[in-house]
């Protein structure tokens, strides 16, 4: 269960940045920040207590150690990623063992709800 509270709340009306604080039962926090309509690429940041993982855009994923501030690891990107749109291939393979009743790590109903609810919250729909 993840509990949100917004600190700087959405509005559709004007160009605006959105900033909730999301609380895992983990104990792991989020800061999650959104600038609405505005001319920055979308990028993910995660820190942990060693790295920081930037996909900036989100095609692209490098990692730092705390320890080595100015050297970055990057991952390169598959073969199959540079031929289809990235993702694709595995999302199509992930659909194919759901439907041939394989193991699959897709995120269930339930899932998928919480997640709704979740964007709900953030951006009090």
């Amino acid at each position: 269960m993840i509990f949100s509270k917004n600190i700087l709340k959405f509005d559709n009306t004007r160009n605006d940045i959105i900033m909730s604080i999301l609380n895992y039962d983990s104990e792991d926090l989020d800061i999650y920040t959104c600038l609405w309509n505005k001319p920055v690429p979308w990028s993910v940041v995660v820190n942990t207590s060693n790295k920081r993982f930037e996909l900036t855009p989100l095609e692209h994923l490098s990692i730092k150690n705390n320890k080595e501030r100015f050297k970055t690891k990057t991952i390169k990107i598959s073969f199959w990623d540079k031929k289809f749109k990235l993702g694709l291939r595995m999302q199509v393979e992930k659909l194919v063992d759901f439907f041939s009743y394989r193991n699959n790590d897709l995120p269930t109903f339930r899932q998928s709800l919480n997640t709704i609810k979740l964007i709900n919250k953030l951006y009090n729909i």
